[in-house]
């Protein structure tokens, strides 16, 4: 199963093009109830949720559609940075699969929103080079980290996450620290003024409050199926890190700092999963950059073929019966 999506070729994407549609199938046809989508942005509040109510297919249509354009992106960028040393179609496969293991995932979200710029700071990261440090780069990501934050509140802890990237891969400095909080307090600014004008400051201030975290672990009850889900997806992740872990050094400088990125969103993404009010359904989406980046390493490089293609049927079966299962979860 895994020669369908293991290299890069156009039936090698034919086939990714052909597990987004039976996994959306899945969802919208098994499942029970219109999700309820979690917002706390006075942005989109009012028209996102007339959007996944009057609006159903469309919404489902440009997550799909958005989300696939965001994979193929992704898969160039990691290819190209040479992230998983062999070029191949995994990351798009892995990341339409964990932006859409839960029903809530395939409708317009502010995480999903979120999601776009957060990941387009990711991009902006990989497209470093030491030699040449633009400082539109870093103003960028302070832009689109704000952007995020705008749209969803409590992805503000992804702030720390990128200084901790910058830090750790030798572009932190005071010049980037500076262009980077100035990219973000430039869209803070005008949108203050906006709300200024408007005499909306109230919803200004309420965007800035802890009102957007919890720390009640109770509220993670996932059902049977996606239990099992998240086992495989841990025992992947521990033996891909692991694998990275002791090939460390033996990578170039480039594959290391861009590992060491995507390890520190994987961090703060579960820690945002945890400490969120929003359900995990939904902030889920924000690990699967990094997620899809891992499991696709592991699935490339793990020496055991037995092992990769039973850990791979399971991926597969265990979300699709998740999906068809939604009632009982």
């Amino acid at each position: 199963m895994l020669s369908l999506f293991r290299n890069k070729l156009v039936v090698n994407l034919v086939w990714v093009l052909a597990f987004a549609v039976l996994l959306q199938v899945a969802h919208l046809f098994f499942a029970t109830a219109q999700p309820e989508v979690y917002n706390t942005s006075p942005l989109l509040r009012g028209w996102m949720e007339q959007l996944n109510t009057e609006g159903r297919y469309f919404s489902v249509a440009i997550v799909f559609v958005l989300t696939i354009a965001l994979g193929l992106s992704y898969n160039y960028i990691l290819n190209e940075r040479e992230v998983l040393f062999r070029q191949t179609y995994f990351p798009v496969f892995f990341y339409f699969y964990f932006t859409h293991v839960f029903y809530a995932q395939g409708f317009v979200t502010p995480h999903f929103l979120a999601g776009i710029f957060l990941l387009l700071v990711i991009h902006k990261y990989l497209l470093l080079e030491p030699g040449n440090r633009h400082t539109t780069v870093f103003i960028d990501m302070g832009l689109f980290t704000s952007a995020a934050f705008f749209l969803a509140p409590d992805t503000i802890l992804f702030i720390p996450a990128i200084l901790l990237a910058l830090l750790f891969s030798g572009y932190f400095s005071f010049k980037t620290l500076v262009l980077f909080f100035m990219g973000i307090i430039i869209p803070v600014y005008f949108l203050w003024v906006i709300f200024f004008l408007v005499n909306k400051i109230e919803l200004f201030v309420e965007m800035f409050t802890f009102d957007h975290f919890t720390f009640d672990i109770s509220r993670l009850q996932p059902g049977p199926f996606y239990t099992a889900f998240a086992v495989i997806v841990l025992v992947v992740l521990i033996i891909s890190l692991a694998g990275l872990q002791s090939n460390f050094y033996k990578n170039t400088i480039r594959a290391r700092r861009s590992q060491q990125a995507l390890m520190v969103f994987l961090a703060f993404g579960l820690a945002l999963l945890f400490c969120s009010k929003a359900p995990y359904q939904q902030t889920f989406t924000l690990l699967a950059a990094p997620l899809s980046a891992f499991s696709s390493y592991f699935f490339l490089k793990t020496g055991r073929p037995w092992l990769r293609e039973t850990l791979f049927a399971l991926f597969v079966i265990s979300v699709i019966i998740a999906a068809i299962a939604s009632q009982v979860l």
